[in-house]
């Protein structure tokens, strides 16, 4: 399809013809056509790794293409940077948002545009210039909040405000609902809504269908770096988006319908329940030796509740555990948890997994058991090695600060970490949130190398492409329940996104 016969709201801001990236052998977008128009909201949905982000990021200036054109408002443009970007009126507002924790959320909208007055400023000035954004633009911000102490929805908010305060006419977000349960998601996208119908024009990146299908004028679909559907949300019902864009490719597995019967459960989980914003009601499951489990469901659902439950992070939970047939109350304690077998690994690895400040060879030894607390240095070291090698971890040597590494590698350091007490179950909550593509197929395949060893693999996660191809079997929660149970073949992005759906 060509650029000229999509069809827009309004007049265009944003087009690219022929768009094209590729690093090394990898084409990551393939001759891509796109048009935004005045008003429009538009939601870009594939795999991981299909295109969506790199285009995003070449919308945004935060990449350049190898191929193409680009035109902002008629005019050809060429952006080699975001704020060359945000200059014509474009902000890109990332999944894993970077912030001042100590600054006021007054503050951080008008950090590096400081209202002053003879070079003076005030207090005074800083509330009230973030006052008349956030009025102008017609959305609520506590403005005398520190910014480490918001809740998500309101820390999206901020940053959606600081872009329109610099002028920005479009907004690209990616996952902007990712890290919120569902009372934050709808409002979020209420407020979006209304931005939209203000004249703003917000191209989204989102795995969720449901909102994809209520908050989107257009859905643009990618697969294998190409844009493969371009459609008018209004046309379709959510089933048939579903049908539609959900991808089918899997990697083959072992149905464990089967092969679970000759198994037996390593743990039993028996009618948890808790309290809190995001409550469990009645849930039970089993996790057996050698299976990867997956845990899906939206922010919100349960899923990470139950994952910290399992690691004793969630108090009080009530209902029984079963380990190794023996019942017991769930565990009040990370140190009961690990007493039992099971090693966690958290979704924020900068607050609660890493020490950024220690070394590679520091935070990979960290866990270790308080019975292993001397280790002789050469075994250290030897597991320091393995954990290296095995995990594809790039840095100069083991010495090195952890905060220097990429990301993904930082990941995989918070990952390997668990291992060093040899745990039986490894619970994973987000394991390669915010990684690159190359870091999350080697976390899969090594978390796939640990079940084939024997280890029971428990992984909560938001992420519907990482649910359908990594798993053997996956528990879809929603509203704090257990809306269903997916096994070996009859798991698929469809299935999932099904039954999260509500439907049983």
């Amino acid at each position: 399809m060509n650029a000229a016969d999509i069809s827009t709201t309004g007049s265009t801001r944003l087009a690219a013809h022929g768009l094209s990236k590729s690093y090394g052998a990898t084409r990551a977008l393939k001759n891509v056509d796109f048009r935004l128009g005045r008003g429009e909201v538009v939601a870009l949905v594939g795999e991981n790794g299909a295109g969506k982000s790199t285009l995003a990021r070449i919308l945004a200036g935060a990449v350049m293409p190898d191929e193409g054109r680009m035109f902002a408002d008629g005019s050809p443009v060429r952006f080699r940077s975001p704020r060359e970007a945000l200059k014509r009126g474009i902000a890109f507002i990332p999944q894993e948002l970077s912030y001042p924790p100590d600054f006021t959320t007054a503050e951080n909208l008008v950090l590096g545009n400081w209202p002053s007055r003879h070079g003076l400023v005030t207090r005074a000035r800083i509330r009230a210039a973030a006052a008349g954004i956030a009025a102008e633009h017609g959305l609520f911000l506590e403005l005398e909040r520190k910014m480490g102490t918001c809740r998500a929805a309101d820390l999206q908010t901020a940053e959606i405000l600081k872009a329109l305060g610099r002028d920005a006419s479009i907004l690209i977000l990616d996952e902007p609902t990712s890290a919120l349960d569902r009372e934050d998601s709808e409002r979020l996208l209420r407020d979006l809504r209304l931005l939209a119908n203000r004249g703003v024009s917000i191209v989204f990146i989102s795995h969720r269908f449901d909102e994809v299908a209520s908050f989107s004028d257009r859905i643009c679909g990618f697969r294998d770096g190409e844009l493969v559907e371009d459609i008018a949300t209004a046309d379709y019902q959510r089933s048939d988006l579903i049908s539609r864009f959900a991808t089918h490719s899997r990697r083959h597995r072992t149905d464990t319908s089967e092969a679970g019967s000759q198994k037996q459960p390593v743990l039993r989980l028996a009618r948890w329940r808790s309290g809190g914003r995001t409550p469990l009601r009645d849930v039970s499951l089993e996790v057996q030796r050698g299976e990867v489990l997956g845990l899906y469901g939206q922010r919100g659902s349960g899923a990470e509740v139950l994952a910290e439950g399992l690691a004793g992070l969630t108090r009080p939970v009530s209902g029984w555990v079963m380990v190794d047939g023996k019942p017991r109350p769930p565990f009040r304690s990370s140190r009961e948890a690990s007493a039992a077998g099971i090693a966690y690994v958290p979704a924020d690895r900068g607050r609660q997994g890493i020490v950024p400040t220690l070394s590679l060879h520091e935070n990979l030894t960290l866990m270790k058991p308080s019975g292993h607390i001397v280790l002789r240095r050469s075994a250290e070291r030897a597991f320091v090695d393995q954990q290296i090698k095995s995990w594809r971890i790039r840095c100069r040597n083991p010495d090195q600060r952890v905060s220097e590494l990429s990301g993904g590698n930082q990941q995989k350091v918070l990952v390997a970490s668990r291992l060093i007490a040899a745990p039986r179950i490894l619970v994973l909550s987000e394991p390669t949130r915010g990684v690159d593509l190359p870091s999350r197929q080697q976390i899969h395949s090594n978390l796939r190398q640990l079940a084939t060893a024997g280890t029971a693999v428990v992984v909560a996660t938001t992420d519907v492409g990482e649910a359908a191809n990594l798993p053997d079997r996956v528990v879809v929660l929603r509203d704090g329940q257990v809306m269903g149970e997916l096994l070996g073949s009859h798991v698929s992005h469809a299935a999932i996104l099904e039954l999260s759906g509500g439907r049983r």
